[in-house]
């Protein structure tokens, strides 16, 4: 057996996987000794535990390699020669139906690409570690001899190097097979990308060839020759089975994304119609200009935001799809802008839609065919008579009437947008630029579509605000109950800002615009210039401004959540709450300079040498502001004063108003704000007169005549301090005896600092009185004045 050992091992140890970790490559596994074998034989059974579950055949990998084929039989399909020779010839259309098809291979490609690689890598792990054990073992082997216990030792290594070969070959055969996958799905990637990029290159040069003329002009020749067939009819027989012949695959691949739809409208539904039937506490009035289609029309609004998604939620769906979203979506849209546009522009509403389902029937039409050239032609005469009928009719009534609203005015600019549109599309189309023709009126379509679906879902989003901020449930939150109409207004204007940025997109992207933009902006911000060794450029600049502004609006935000609806839910101390904002605020404003700083391209480097030339300032001119900035954060963790605390720093008492990064205010006993540096509460001694809490010890001292009973005075001083409701506690002291009277103290607790002087006058007051009324005497000071006559000195001259 001994013999017979390394042939059966060769096998494995000579001919290793080409990928696969070699014994070369894997750390030494320390050589044990006689004691040392039981460990090494455990840690071989645990590397064989974790190694057999990897050695059997994965899921994934099994369905990748079951998918695979039919991946790669679509990819050659549509990268055919033939297919590929087509592309710069598609419209823009095709393209966008073929970008679409690629990018489902894409996506499904880069998912597999990414099971496959941690798969390998988990098989790398587990046959480096059983590499390293073989050569341990096989050490062994050939280091035994022939007494008794080396033929133990021998027998044992022979068997763990028959397990760990075992595991290995299996490693191995999944590996391999694994390897094999992701070579074949890395090509199927390089392909995907190749055609993408023609893609995106023919859909570029489409947009060039917008401006040439493709048509010889109308009063020359109606129909232009077209090799997609020799009448309208055939050419829209022929439309319509390029379009729907992929129906079938198109409802099996997007099955998924169908079913999360109806989920996502069945759940907007629902909760449409649940928020429809609250009872809030004030409706909206007309004059805020919030319409509610929620208790109107709970379903179309739910309809509208679900088809409005839906490119969304399933963005690899053909084209074909998404005209089909698009025609559905029109029918909630419809029920919507119903009750949402001016009474002047509802006569408006049916042609408008109408216009949109022409509109996007042109755009399905073949380019260059007669087919197109016609319908864009009836579809520019019929956008101008309409905006002209209503123009003349509709519009001047409602003018005439007053109803110059923002939804008015605004419809009737987008009127007057669409009418130029068509106005110059008809001309062009006239003189034989088909293409541009095409261009102005899908986006003029495509502009009109978004402004009305973006007005919709935004007056839906805005009446859900409303509901649930004038709703008891709303009222819950201390945000909304105190400043309900702040955050109200707010929230619609965040909606507003949005719907019009997402519409100013659109449209741009409807002219076929975007892409000279995006280029235009990639040159702007990439202009640079050198400060020294820091290179800015003005795209750097812009983001790192963005930052901030967006750091200082969360700061806000954060703190404002945090004071008004966070913190005092909590039971915290005084004080505690306003540490915890502005510290809030200050790590944030810290993270957004970071941030910003790092967007300009300054580096940990230059922040240090910064830091390091801000510490050589700080040591000489600095000190007394990084000390008072320092004591203000030790102020705010440690709270050895707090907001609303009464003080005594020196000869300044008062209440802390304030506690700030660099100084505090305190508003002293007359009225004046005075500004103490945090330093000053920190390093001089200050006297908090309500640090633990609010109560102080008043004395009220008084003296009685000498003779008077003093049982009966401390009876009297004592009635007085019970009879206060305000005195917590009172307790009377007899002091001892003065010069003209007997001195006591009477002593009481204050229940807040504030009121200790008013209590005070209030109690020495009732202490008179009540003496007074007990015809005990309160002396004053009598001093006796004695004058000794004394005998005049005799006169020296004798007079």
């Amino acid at each position: 057996p001994s013999e017979a050992a390394p042939s059966e091992a060769a096998p494995s140890e000579a001919a290793p996987s080409e990928a696969a970790p070699s014994e070369a490559e894997t750390p030494a596994v320390q050589r044990p000794g006689g004691g040392r074998l039981g460990a090494l034989a455990t840690q071989t059974r645990a590397a064989l535990q974790r190694a057999r579950p990897l050695a059997r055949p994965d899921r994934d990998v099994s369905g990748i390699a079951r998918r695979l084929p039919r991946v790669a039989q679509g990819v050659e399909s549509l990268a055919a020669p033939a297919q590929l020779a087509r592309i710069p010839r598609m419209s823009q259309r095709e393209l966008a139906d073929l970008r679409q098809s690629w990018r489902r291979f894409g996506t499904r490609l880069d998912t597999w690409m990414t099971t496959l690689s941690e798969r390998e890598a988990s098989l790398d792990a587990a046959l480096g570690e059983l590499v390293g054990l073989r050569r341990a073992w096989r050490g062994i082997r050939d280091s035994t001899g022939a007494s008794e216990a080396a033929s133990v030792r021998h027998a044992q290594s022979l068997a763990a190097l028959e397990q760990v070969r075992a595991s290995v070959d299996a490693l191995e055969r999944e590996r391999a097979t694994v390897v094999g996958l992701e070579d074949r799905a890395s090509a199927l990637q390089f392909t995907v990308a190749d055609v993408t990029d023609q893609i995106r290159a023919a859909s570029s040069s489409a947009r060039e060839r917008v401006f040439l003329r493709d048509a010889p002009p109308l009063w020359q020749r109606l129909e232009p020759s077209s090799s997609r067939g020799a009448s309208l009819a055939a050419q829209a027989a022929e439309g319509w089975a390029e379009r729907t012949g992929q129906a079938d695959v198109m409802l099996v691949e997007q099955g998924g994304a169908l079913v999360g739809l109806f989920a996502l409208l069945a759940a907007l539904s629902l909760a449409f119609a649940a928020l429809g039937g609250w009872r809030v506490l004030r409706a909206p009035t007309p004059e805020e200009g919030v319409a509610d289609p929620l208790a109107a029309r709970p379903f179309a609004a739910a309809g509208l935001v679900t088809l409005t998604l839906a490119p969304l939620l399933a963005d690899e769906a053909p084209v074909l799809l998404y005209d089909v979203f698009f025609f559905v979506g029109l029918l909630p849209l419809a029920r919507v802008l119903a009750m949402l546009a001016p009474p002047a522009a509802r006569g408006l509403l049916p042609w408008t839609l109408a216009w949109l389902v022409g509109n996007h029937l042109e755009g399905m039409a073949f380019e260059g065919g007669g087919l197109r050239r016609a319908l864009l032609l009836v579809e520019c005469v019929a956008v101008l008579a309409v905006l002209a009928g209503w123009g003349r009719g509709a519009g001047r009534v409602g003018a005439s009437a007053g109803e110059r609203g923002l939804a008015f005015r605004a419809v009737r600019a987008l009127a007057v947008a669409s009418g130029l549109v068509a106005a110059a599309a008809l001309g062009v189309n006239v003189l034989g630029f088909t293409g541009l023709a095409a261009v102005l009126m899908r986006g003029a379509g495509g502009s009109v579509h978004g402004a009305l679906v973006l007005c919709g879902c935004a007056t839906i989003a805005e009446a859900v605000i409303v509901r649930i901020a004038r709703s008891p449930a709303g009222r819950w939150s201390r945000a909304i109950e105190l400043h309900g109409e702040l955050v109200q207004r707010r929230s619609i204007g965040l909606v507003r800002i949005g719907a019009a940025l997402l519409w100013t997109w659109g449209t741009l992207e409807g002219f076929e615009l975007s892409a000279a933009l995006s280029e235009w902006a990639n040159d702007v911000v990439s202009v640079e210039w050198r400060v020294g060794t820091l290179a800015l450029s003005v795209g750097a600049v812009g983001l790192s401004l963005f930052i901030l502004a967006v750091t200082v609006l969360l700061a806000r935000i954060v703190r404002f959540v945090l004071e008004v609806d966070v913190l005092p839910r909590l039971a915290l101390e005084p004080g505690i709450d306003g540490a915890i904002s502005g510290l809030s605020r200050y790590v944030i404003v810290g993270i957004g300079l970071l941030l910003a700083m790092a967007s300009l391209g300054i580096d940990a480097s230059h922040i240090a040498l910064v830091a390091g030339a801000l510490g050589v300032g700080i040591g000489f001119g600095l000190q007394h502001l990084v000390a008072n900035v320092i004591a203000g954060v030790v102020l705010m963790l440690e709270r050895p004063v707090r907001l609303g605390d009464f003080i005594e720093v020196g000869a300044l008492v008062g209440r802390v108003d304030r506690i700030g990064l660099r100084s505090s205010t305190v508003r002293g006993l007359d009225g004046a704000e005075v500004i103490v540096p945090n330093e000053s509460l920190l390093s001089r001694e200050v006297v908090n007169w309500t640090l633990s809490d609010r109560k102080r010890r008043v004395e009220v001292r008084v003296g009685v005549a000498y003779g008077t009973d003093l049982q009966r005075t401390l009876e009297v001083l004592r009635g007085v301090a019970s009879a206060n409701s305000e005195v917590l506690r009172g307790n009377v002291l007899f002091e001892g005896f003065g010069d003209s009277s007997l001195d006591f103290v009477l002593q009481f607790w204050a229940p807040d600092f504030a009121e200790a002087v008013r209590l005070k006058s209030v109690v020495g007051l009732q202490v008179h009185d009540a003496l007074a009324g007990a015809g005990i005497e309160i002396p004053f000071p009598q001093r006796d004045v004695r004058v000794i006559s004394m005998p005049l000195p005799a006169d020296p001259s004798g007079g």
